[in-house]
Parts: C-alpha cells; sequence; structure tokens
C-alpha cells in the first residue's frame, strides 16, 4: 500500500509555464554539458594526464553550430490544472495561458469539450503550447463514475493534414493512499474544504459517527480528525477520489475510529463493531433540523402545541432513506401528513416519513436500512419543502434523536472479525503515522 502522509494539503494548483521551460532548457544545458565531455573520440576523456578545464569546454560547446541550434529551438510548454466551477471555454484556455483563436473556435465544436467543462471541477487539463501562446494540444481527463479505477480521457490535437482531430479513450489509473489530518475551526465543511477534500468526504465523516457526534450541535472548535482514503491518479495528478478507507475523529476529547471492512461494504471499530448502529440517526444525509421534538408555535394552526417529531428542512427532491430495516405498513395520503410512508420494526417500534414529494415503496414492501423510500416536499400541511420525521415504540412517540443511540451495534462474528482484524491493524497505524491519537497503543 502505498502512503502519503500529510499533515495538511491546500487544493492543488497547475504547473507554472516559467517552470516547465526552466527545466526544458535546464535539460538541453545538462545534456550539451555531458555530450561534449562524454565523447569516446575526445583525447581529452582517454588522457588522464591533464585536469579537464570544465570553463572552456561549457564555451567549445555553446560557440558554434550548437547554440545556434539552441537559440532557435522551440520548445514546447506543458501546462497542466483543473476545470474550475463556472469556467467556460474562454475562461479556462485564458487561466492556461493560451492565446489562439482558431484553436478557440475548433475546440467549441466540440461536443466531448462542452462535457468535460459541464463537469467542473473533477476534470483535469494538460496542454502543450508554444512559446507564442498558441495551442498544440489539449486533453481532458475525469474518473468514470461507473468503474473505480479507469478515467476517461478525451485529446484534441491537430492530424497530419494540420486540422483539430479528437480522440476519446479510456485509461487505467494508479492508487494511493492518501493521509491528511484537520482541525476544527469553524464547521466540518469548512475545514474539509481548507485542505481541498470533495464535499463527498465530509458528508462520509459526518454519517460515520451520526450516531455518536450531532455534527450541528456537537462540534467544537479545537475538535480533530485523520483520514486515511484512495487517490487514483494519472502521469502524477489525482483523477478520482476512491474510499475512505479510515477516519479518526477527537470530538469533546474523546476519540472515535471506522476502519472500511470492503467484505462488509461497512465501517467497524477497532473492536469490529459496526459504526453504523440498528437504526440511522437521520432519514436524510447531513441534513439541517428546522424543528426539534419539542413544544412549539404551529406555523398553520397558529397555537402552541407539542411538537411529536422532528423536521428536516431540504430542498424539493432530496432522497428519503428508511433509518433501518422493516416493512412498509403504509404507503400513501394521510390528511395534514400529506404523503406519508410509514414503516414497522422489530420491538414494536415504527418511523413515519411525511410531505414527501414522491413515494418509491409500497405497502407490505420489505425494507433496508439506508433503502430510499421517496423524497422531500411540501404536501400536506407544510409551509415549505421539508421531510417531518416521526419515531414511536408501541404507539408512543419518542424523540427521534434517541432513536439511533440507543439501537444495538451490529457485531462482526468470529471468522469475519479475524479477517477484520489484519485491516484495522494496517489502517490504526496509518492512522497513527498521520498524526492520529492511536487508539491501539491505549489499550490493553
Amino acid at each position: 500500500m502505498d502512503l502519503h502522509p500529510q499533515a495538511s494539503a491546500s487544493p492543488r494548483r497547475p504547473w507554472r509555464r516559467r517552470l516547465a521551460a526552466t527545466v526544458a532548457a535546464s535539460s538541453v544545458l545538462v545534456y550539451a554539458l555531458t555530450w561534449a565531455t562524454l565523447q569516446p573520440n575526445d583525447p581529452s576523456v582517454t588522457s588522464r594526464a591533464e585536469p579537464l578545464d570544465f570553463t572552456d569546454r561549457v564555451k567549445d560547446v555553446f560557440s558554434g553550430a550548437l547554440l545556434t541550434e539552441l537559440s532557435t529551438k522551440a520548445i514546447p510548454l506543458y501546462v497542466n490544472g483543473r476545470v474550475e466551477r463556472g469556467d467556460n471555454l474562454s475562461t479556462l484556455l485564458q487561466r492556461l495561458g493560451i492565446s489562439d483563436a482558431p484553436a478557440m473556435r475548433a475546440l467549441e465544436q466540440s461536443d466531448g469539450v462542452r462535457e468535460a467543462l459541464a463537469l467542473g471541477p473533477k476534470v483535469g487539463v494538460k496542454a502543450v503550447v508554444s512559446e507564442t501562446s498558441t495551442l498544440q494540444r489539449i486533453e481532458f481527463i475525469w474518473g468514470d463514475r461507473k468503474v473505480v479505477g479507469t478515467a476517461q480521457r478525451l485529446s484534441v490535437s491537430h492530424n497530419d493534414s494540420g486540422e483539430w482531430q479528437t480522440t476519446r479513450d479510456a485509461v487505467e489509473l494508479e492508487r494511493y493512499v492518501r493521509l491528511v489530518t484537520g482541525t476544527i475551526e469553524s464547521s466540518l465543511f469548512a475545514s474539509t474544504d481548507a485542505l481541498g477534500l470533495d464535499d463527498r468526504i465530509a458528508i462520509e465523516i459526518a454519517e460515520v459517527f451520526s450516531s455518536e457526534i450531532d455534527f450541528r450541535r456537537d462540534l467544537r472548535k479545537g475538535d480533530r480528525f485523520t483520514l486515511a482514503f484512495e487517490e487514483w491518479s494519472h502521469d502524477g495528478e489525482v483523477v478520482q477520489d476512491g474510499q475512505v478507507l479510515a477516519i479518526e475523529f477527537v470530538n469533546k476529547g474523546k476519540a472515535l475510529q471506522a476502519i472500511w471492512f470492503d467484505e462488509k461494504n461497512e465501517y467497524f471499530d477497532a473492536q469490529g463493531n459496526s459504526a453504523k448502529r440498528e437504526f440511522l440517526a437521520s432519514p436524510m444525509k447531513f441534513s439541517r433540523i428546522s424543528s426539534g421534538f419539542k413544544m412549539r408555535f404551529h406555523p398553520i394552526k397558529k397555537v402552541w402545541k407539542r411538537h411529536l417529531g422532528v423536521d428536516y428542512a431540504a430542498p424539493t427532491g432530496t432522497e428519503v432513506r428508511s433509518v433501518g430495516r422493516g416493512v412498509v405498513s403504509y404507503a400513501g395520503w394521510k390528511n395534514g401528513y400529506g404523503k406519508v410512508v410509514i414503516i414497522r420494526h422489530n420491538g414494536g417500534k415504527e418511523t413515519l416519513y411525511a410531505h414527501l414529494s414522491r413515494i418509491q415503496v409500497r405497502k407490505g414492501q420489505r425494507i433496508e436500512r439506508e433503502q430510499n423510500i421517496g423524497a422531500v416536499g411540501s404536501t400536506g400541511w407544510a409551509t415549505g419543502p421539508h421531510l417531518h420525521f416521526e419515531f414511536r415504540v408501541n404507539g408512543q412517540h419518542k424523540n427521534p434523536a434517541l432513536l439511533a443511540k440507543q439501537s444495538k451495534t451490529i457485531r462482526l462474528n468470529a471468522s469475519e472479525l479475524a479477517t477484520f482484524e489484519r485491516v484495522s491493524s494496517e489502517m490504526q497505524a496509518a492512522l497513527a503515522a498521520a498524526g492520529g491519537s492511536s487508539l491501539a497503543k491505549s489499550e490493553p
């Protein structure tokens, strides 16, 4: 496993054209000096009676035809970058230092180039530029969503007739494991943004520890996290972020760990307990609670009334998932709830999901934890799009915030645990190397 420790990171930046030109010129100089001093037929090489005058040799090399050739040699410049949010073709080429109207007109006609620009910051760009800032070749590369470790590459260059041609192919990526640490200053998303990490990773952290940490209320300045996650690269440039392999989060001085286990497609702590409990903490990924389980002034009836559930603010169409395994006992319209789904779980437990814009399940259907059952809406008695979520035990309303914390954990069996312990040991060592608290050291 290739590990790349990194105490802090910043967003990846393109190589500067000036640096590329300097490196190219330096390479020519080194080659010229080596060629001049190591020619096998040069008497000065075979005779050791007198030392070589290096200064004279440099003068000899650059005083004749070679100097003339080097001075007229066109050195192409190689520029790397990324498509940025809101980019169009003009802003991208300008940022890469390319001033080439004919090339721009040709690229504007390419459906593939338009597709690449629409994908935004996920797309890497490599260009070969002449000394006069005209474009010779440009490549766009982005990760294939369907196949991890594979990327799509779109290349635009001159063919033998001098016309622009476009080719597209799939390229294999190299896998690395990146290690990063971060500190909470204001929010989880702000901290991961500062490290140049995709929002997907912040959501993953919040999801994994959602039953232990309320990321809206429990975070403290100075809390810290350590991550090990896959990066897939091509020619040294990161193209695709992969699986988050291990996470450690220290909240209020308490360290929590989660290790990814491929065989179960799930995270577990060092003892083999699932990081996610029998019930999820929320029916949506990292959503905001707009109204809790408490007395409130009813926005429609205009009276003080106990709110028997939790409201999550989210745009219409946001996916809603079941918080646990069960059977759909109701799916349809129900008075002020509007479009609603009710799921019956073991132990007399029941969950309700209301004001949906659409329903994706039917009565009697068996449902798995995290399965999508509908989408956020504003049907029934609702002043705006949100999800109303209730938790009941034997018909009695309970605080949904306690559902996940009071539910049991899922544990690996003996044979699974033996395999997992090897994975866990490797990942804990990686987290410790990156600056984690190394929970393994404190355990008897």
